[in-house]
């Protein structure tokens, strides 16, 4: 049963309950206090309650570390986890609220002059962040803030999906960026073939970590095809392999066989 005490003019409701931590909260007027009172003890036996006091004990910082621990993180992760902890690390996520969110992306946009595509994409590992909180360490955290905060900054225009590019380069700039590749002064300190990985990927359309990551052994000369292993596919998350044909141009660009892959190199 809940008991209720009158502290100056204000009401508290205290719920007691075997199973339980103790729940407390403070109300203008006893109606209130009875009505909170009423659902928390309902919510405890659904066994439905969750006690958001402990959202005070954990801050972003620890949900970063918990989660860093448990699953791993990598490079993209690791960078967006640090742009969050700077500002918002030491946030409970009992503060962890709409505005202080939506006042995290308007210090991105301003102080670091990140793009809307940038501020997104804090939004979307930072709600990772919470579902995990939700998920594994069993906190009351809630997407809402998050989301609510996302609506605000895309309002505001401060957060939004990425401009499309919508044009292929010139032959003009081209022709610059050819110059560049194959003068004497590159060619000195270049330890990657970069005009010649640029007309490949021109002829074949493929991404570059699609190119770098071409094995011999994938290639046909026969019939002068290549497999493209775990292709990037906007259905299918996992990736596929695919057989694709070398045209003529893309076929004469092949190196001399040296190692495992045809163009050896980091795709970044």
């Amino acid at each position: 049963m809940a008991t209720f005490r009158k502290r100056d003019k204000r009401w508290q409701a205290i719920i007691r309950k075997a199973g339980h931590p103790q729940a407390v909260k403070t109300f203008p007027n006893k109606a209130q206090a009875e009505i909170w009172a009423r659902g928390v003890e309902t919510d405890m036996d659904r066994q439905a309650w969750e006690d958001p006091t402990l959202l005070k004990e954990k801050t972003v910082d620890d949900v970063i570390a918990a989660m860093t621990t448990h699953q791993g993180v990598n490079k993209a992760q690791k960078t967006v986890h640090n742009n969050l902890s700077k500002d918002l690390g030491t946030v409970t996520l009992s503060r962890l609220t709409a505005p202080v969110i939506a006042d995290f992306g308007r210090l991105r946009a301003k102080r670091d002059e990140a793009k809307p595509s940038t501020v997104m994409l804090d939004l979307s590992y930072l709600q990772g962040l919470v579902k995990y909180a939700r998920t594994y360490m069993k906190l009351p955290a809630s997407v809402d803030v998050v989301n609510a905060a996302r609506q605000m900054l895309k309002d505001e225009r401060i957060a939004g999906k990425p401009k499309e590019r919508n044009r292929r380069p010139t032959q003009g700039e081209l022709d610059k960026l050819g110059g560049y590749w194959t003068s004497p002064k590159y060619l000195r300190q270049a330890t990657v073939p970069m005009w010649t990985v640029t007309q490949f990927a021109i002829h074949t359309a493929m991404r570059l970590g699609e190119i770098t990551r071409i094995r011999w052994e994938d290639l046909d000369r026969k019939d002068k095809t290549v497999i493209i292993r775990d292709r990037k596919h906007p259905t299918d998350k996992m990736g596929n392999d695919q057989e694709v044909a070398l045209l003529p141009d893309a076929y004469a660009l092949l190196p001399d066989k040296s190692g495992d892959r045809i163009f050896p190199y980091d795709s970044r």
